[in-house]
């Protein structure tokens, strides 16, 4: 059994022991997006550019696809829509299979009131990983904000619940499309 021990995290750029290592050290620093932005980010950089100098190949291009896509959700969290969006297309760009970022991206969508972009990057999402229950929630509810697509919005509750058939959210809407018909 290993025993993983903790250190601090270093602002000197290191090399890792091995291609592995790096997932989890940058999940760490994404933690630390909300104590110490400026440390984060100075971090995160400094591991991007390690996997560059390395090239993007597996798990390289896993690793920079989620510093892209936690610089989004920072961006995001700051009502920065136009940058979340750019940032979560270019993790995208590094790992097109990524449901999470696809789903996030809908969210900025949303929030940027593209509700057509949003709904196409929901169904993406499901797509790519149809177990994914926050697509199946959100979708729903931009159809019914739409006149006339509330057979949509009862579909797609369907399909979340049978999929997750203990989901409050996706009950509630698919009420509120059943109501609407």
């Amino acid at each position: 059994r290993a025993v993983v021990q903790h250190r601090e995290p270093q602002l000197v750029p290191q090399q890792p022991q091995s291609k592995v290592c790096r997932i989890p050290r940058v999940w760490s620093f994404c933690s630390m997006r909300l104590r110490d932005r400026q440390k984060s980010a100075q971090i995160l950089e400094l591991t991007r550019q390690q996997v560059v100098r390395r090239g993007a190949k597996p798990p390289g291009h896993l690793v920079l696809s989620y510093i892209q896509r936690n610089n989004g959700i920072f961006e995001a969290m700051h009502t920065r829509w136009p940058a979340a969006v750019a940032l979560f297309k270019k993790s995208l760009e590094t790992m097109p299979a990524n449901a999470t970022t696809r789903y996030l991206l809908g969210m900025a969508h949303l929030e940027a009131g593209e509700n057509m972009d949003a709904i196409t990057s929901f169904h993406q999402a499901i797509l790519l990983d149809p177990d994914f229950k926050a697509p199946y929630v959100r979708e729903p509810r931009r159809c019914l904000a739409w006149v006339g697509s509330y057979e949509k919005a009862a579909s797609a509750c369907e399909a979340g619940l049978a999929r997750h058939p203990v989901t409050p959210h996706a009950s509630y809407n698919l009420a509120l499309a059943r109501f609407g018909l």
